[in-house]
């Protein structure tokens, strides 16, 4: 598909969520957008199921309340995009530029972030399942009331993200750097510690429950909750480096 065709069918799409009587919503399947742009276009409950958009401008895109299933975004440009209660499957966000996105209310299942700048990104009251953000920057990321389950944030960069409220489960945070996070009133269980750097700005009504430390991440080495989160205030977890 070309970029005058696509320009044709969001159009389409922008009327039809307008009125319902013209026009026609955007259902795409096994597609090849790769490096066109979709930037500032309002595309409200559009499904999307196995479309690649490798490299597309995606800077303003408006998806909310859309399907995206089994779709690839890898080094995408999506600066302040909103995707706000969606629904996200299977889909890889790898090294895309996602800075100032809105993911809040948003369902995602099995996605890849990793090497992603998601910078100032919004995942307020988010359910996140099964995904990875290796090597990710997410600083001054907020995921305030979400919850996060099998969610690997390893050798991310986390510094100044707001975690108050948050459930997190079987969360693997080893090696990332979490300076001057905010966790008040977040609940934590099976979360793996080891070698996480940075002391938190507040830890206050923080639940930690079966912290592990061991180095593999495999839940061999849990120890003691308020014994962890002293350590953790004192910037003292083990295998930091020296």
């Amino acid at each position: 598909m070309n970029q005058t065709e696509l320009d044709q069918l969001m159009g389409f799409h922008e009327q039809w969520f307008e009125s319902r009587s013209i026009g026609q919503r955007l259902e795409l399947h096994d597609r090849q957008l790769d490096g066109l742009r979709l930037a500032t276009r309002r595309l409200h409950e559009a499904h999307f199921e196995r479309v690649s958009f490798r490299r597309c401008i995606l800077t303003e895109t408006a998806l909310l309340r859309s399907r995206l299933i089994d779709c690839d975004f890898t080094e995408c440009l999506g600066g302040h995009s909103r995707f706000s209660d969606a629904r996200i499957a299977n889909c890889s966000f790898q090294n895309g530029q996602l800075q100032h996105s809105q993911f809040d209310g948003t369902v995602l299942t099995g996605c890849t972030f990793t090497g992603a700048n998601l910078t100032s990104a919004f995942f307020v009251k988010t359910d996140m399942e099964d995904c990875l953000l290796e090597d990710a920057t997410l600083n001054d990321i907020s995921f305030r009331r979400s919850q996060l389950n099998r969610v690997t944030v390893f050798r991310s960069v986390v510094t100044a993200a707001d975690f108050q409220n948050a459930i997190l489960v079987d969360i693997d945070l080893r090696y990332a750097q979490l300076d001057q996070c905010i966790c008040d009133n977040a609940y934590l269980k099976n979360a793996h510690l080891f070698g996480v750097r940075g002391r938190p700005a507040s830890l206050r009504g923080c639940v930690l429950e079966f912290p592990d430390l061991s180095p593999q991440g495999d839940s061999s080495d849990i120890k003691d909750s308020e014994a962890v989160l002293q350590q953790w205030l004192r910037n003292e977890l083990p295998g930091q480096p020296c």
